[in-house]
């Protein structure tokens, strides 16, 4: 893999509040176009060859995925220039230790990572036991994770004499919600509710998924129904209020366990 910049890669200094316009940006619409569940944004500035680069590290989880984008962008924070995404599922075939090489303006970049023994703790972010290391020219410059010793080793690269810099951190969660889409040229409605069956162990808590064929009801007729504290009750109760004032119909219910 490669790429190359329109515009020489240059010394830059990007302020806090340039990089968090472009870690929205990027946070609003990520590189899988998926809606993801829950997502964690970083952006760092790190030093390759004597340079300046920003990286946006994305981890985003949803109901079928659970993947790390990291998203290089220009020195004037704008234009996405390189994506490389690495897949946490746990597919056949598909390994959570592993490496990717690529260029950035003629500078290798390589990015090696060990995630099969990470631990999480209701976050798509591991919390422990793994690590991220992107290496260029012999330096580690970027270390993600707490097995630092297992990276140098893996790498054997050297630690940055310029350490990078983390300068943006945005939390975004959506376990319950609820959306319209279409099948078969029908509008259908899909709510859901997965936190417990994402965050609890095996057995312990389950995902509700609700799908209802029609357009939802005006927001104007829902307004004295619903009484949920949070946005994500709210969401529940306008649906159950909803069905309670319409025409009897076709409705599914779908309950989901984690087994493993």
């Amino acid at each position: 893999m490669s790429m190359s910049f329109p515009h020489p890669l240059r010394a830059f200094s990007v302020g806090a509040q340039a990089s968090t316009r472009l870690a929205e940006k990027i946070a609003d619409d990520p590189p899988t176009n998926k809606t993801p569940q829950s997502m964690v944004t970083c952006v760092y500035q790190m030093h390759i060859s004597a340079c300046w680069c920003n990286v946006t590290v994305l981890w985003c989880k949803n109901l079928m995925n659970h993947s790390l984008n990291l998203i290089f962008n220009n020195p004037d924070g704008g234009e996405i220039y390189y994506s490389c995404k690495i897949e946490l599922k746990p597919w056949l075939f598909w390994s959570k230790k592993g490496s990717k090489s690529f260029e950035l303006e003629g500078c290798h970049v390589d990015v090696h990572w060990d995630l099969r023994s990470a631990r999480f703790s209701g976050s798509p972010e591991p919390s422990s036991d793994y690590y991220v290391a992107l290496v260029s020219e012999g330096e580690v410059v970027l270390m993600l994770g707490d097995y630092k010793k297992k990276a140098y080793k893996r790498t054997k690269a050297r630690p940055a004499l310029v350490d990078p810099t983390l300068f943006y951190k945005k939390e975004n969660w959506k376990f319950r919600g609820n959306q319209s889409v279409m099948v078969d040229k029908q509008q259908v409605q899909v709510l859901w509710d997965v936190h417990d069956w994402l965050f609890n162990s095996p057995g312990a808590g389950h995902g509700l998924f609700i799908f209802k064929p029609g357009a939802p009801e005006p927001d104007d007729d829902q307004d004295g129904s619903s009484h949920g504290t949070g946005s994500d009750a709210s969401d529940m109760s306008k649906y159950f209020s909803t069905i309670s004032n319409a025409t009897p119909e076709f409705c599914l219910f779908l309950y989901a366990w984690k087994m493993e």
